[in-house]
């Protein structure tokens, strides 16, 4: 999927090249009026559902007290926010996470999955017998289990898998129509110790979507 911004200048017979400055002004409206096409465009985008991290399979929860080597699951869902797709086929992904502070061990997928693909630090494709979780908020996609080397403070984050060569270059899920298209969605963060996620246990803010964007 790509996202294009098109601008076309047409010129109006008869009329005069503007002057230096008033050229200026306009190349100034110009470049105002493309950062906002950008920025709606950034908008319907990051509104496309998204792929979070919480301590529960119900994404209602996201307290933790993580204990030095004592593996903690980590719950990874889609959820589908206002306008995301109604239920996905697949999805793909990363966890990035700091090396040398926590380990990702085995994920347990749910059992609506048949299929997976790759590795979850690395990139990871999942896909369903069929179109999954239509008509629900969020869809529990499984569970990793995450285990302290002895820092308790640290940040899991929802990433690009890498084995991804084109567009949408962002975590992404196959939806649910004849083509089964791929889109991107929002990658979810997860911070320990005081247990914040985003997109939270409720509807994810704007200005905390265009923090994942910076």
């Amino acid at each position: 999927m790509e996202y294009l911004v098109q601008q076309g200048m047409k010129g109006q017979a008869g009329s005069k090249a503007p002057g230096i400055r008033q050229g200026g002004e306009v190349m100034k409206r110009l470049s105002l009026g493309l950062v906002l096409l950008i920025a709606l465009s950034t908008s319907a985008f990051a509104h496309e559902g998204s792929i979070g991290l919480y301590t529960s399979q119900a994404a209602d929860d996201c307290s933790a007290n993580f204990v030095a080597f004592v593996a903690q699951d980590v719950y990874i869902v889609y959820y589908r926010s206002t306008s995301g797709p109604d239920g996905i086929r697949a999805a793909e992904f990363r966890v990035d996470y700091p090396i040398g502070t926590v380990i990702l061990q085995t994920p347990v997928w749910s059992p609506s999955v048949t299929v997976t693909l790759g590795t979850i630090d690395a990139g990871i494709s999942v896909s369903f017998a069929g179109c999954t979780g239509a008509g629900l908020d969020y869809l529990y996609i499984g569970r990793v289990p995450v285990m302290s080397l002895g820092v308790t403070t640290f940040q899991l984050m929802v990433q690009t898998s890498g084995a991804v060569v084109e567009a949408p270059f962002a975590p992404r899920v196959a939806i649910c129509d004849a083509q089964a298209s791929i889109v991107g969605v929002l990658g979810g963060y997860f911070s320990a110790p005081d247990g914040s996620t985003d997109p939270g246990v409720e509807e994810t803010s704007w200005g905390a979507i265009k923090g994942q964007y910076k």
